[in-house]
């Protein structure tokens, strides 16, 4: 390969790791996006568990899906099922919770920090090939 083919291959494999790269920060927005909408969505469980009692979170739901409105919060949601899970015992429920929301966000820092080594990789592979 002469100095010329070596160079546009160059060019053609930037290109690429700056597409890769491009997608590993568009795979971390979302990933930041998800966990704090998760976030958000346990929050409002919290808030719906010191508030309701199963009865009324039941009677939420049910309404809901009687009249097909479909908008209840995933917050309504997982506070019925986890109070569900504690046969109404809000304190267990709120324990239930607890360690479901920290998997959660330990689930999501987990994949960020793996697509942050993976776009950190791929911009240092970039700049060597750059320099070369």
């Amino acid at each position: 390969m002469d100095a010329n083919e070596l160079k546009e291959w160059n060019k053609i494999r930037s290109r690429e790791l700056k597409e890769k790269f491009l997608k590993s920060q568009k795979i971390l927005l979302t990933d930041y996006g998800h966990r704090e909408f998760e976030v958000m969505d346990f929050t409002l469980a919290e808030e719906m568990l010191n508030k309701y009692s199963l009865e009324e979170l039941e009677e939420e739901v049910l309404a809901d899906v009687e009249l097909e409105r479909g908008n209840k919060q995933n917050g309504c949601l997982i506070a019925l099922n986890v109070l569900q899970k504690a046969d109404g015992d809000k304190t267990q429920a709120g324990i239930i919770l607890h360690d479901i929301r920290n998997t959660m966000i330990a689930y999501y820092d987990y994949q960020i920090e793996i697509e942050q080594i993976r776009s950190k990789a791929l911009r240092k592979l970039d700049i060597e090939l750059e320099r070369s």
